[in-house]
């Protein structure tokens, strides 16, 4: 049996960038939605939690703002 692999922050980055797609989220929402994306992609999900994915949406967030 092969192990699932652990998702970097770059990878959550991606797939929080794919799941909101310019939309706003609650917190415990768009966690839910990333573990969902995390499982149909093989990933192991255990180390992921509401804060860390939080804490990337606000760094896109950050990055957005400071690109206009």
């Amino acid at each position: 049996m092969r192990r699932k692999r652990f998702p970097t922050n770059d990878e959550i980055m991606g797939i929080v960038e794919e799941v909101t797609k310019g939309k706003r989220h609650k917190p415990y929402e768009l966690f839910r939605k990333v573990i969902r994306k995390l499982n149909k992609l093989g990933y192991y999900d255990n180390h992921v939690s509401v804060k860390r994915v939080w804490r990337i949406y606000r760094k896109i967030n950050e990055k957005d703002v400071q690109k206009v």
